[in-house]
């Protein structure tokens, strides 16, 4: 478990096989070591395994990153796409990421 924001999210995860198909928000974290974790990006996807595996924005996880890329995940099974972006967006306002800027 891993704190993000006021939520408790899972992981960090290091492998997308280790991901459910399961709806929710993610958020792509750069493992900075004793410096901590650094959130590059912060999304919502109706199966976040789909979403992280085939996402547009992997370059710029990759270009930005000084650690090893995690991803830590709320799942929210049951959830409405509203409800997510609302978590979503509170997210991005509070840690405004370096990929995925809106």
């Amino acid at each position: 478990m891993i704190r993000v924001g006021q939520y408790e999210f899972d992981g960090p995860i290091y492998h997308t096989a280790s991901l459910c198909r399961a709806a929710g928000v993610y958020a792509i974290l750069d493992n900075r070591g004793s410096s901590g974790y650094f959130v590059l990006d912060i999304g919502q996807s109706e199966s976040i395994r789909d979403r992280i595996e085939d996402h547009e924005r992997d370059s710029c996880w990759r270009k930005n990153r000084r650690g090893r890329i995690g991803i830590a995940t709320l799942y929210l099974p049951q959830s409405t796409s509203a409800l997510r972006c609302r978590i979503e967006t509170r997210l991005r306002w509070q840690f405004m990421p370096t990929c995925g800027v809106r």
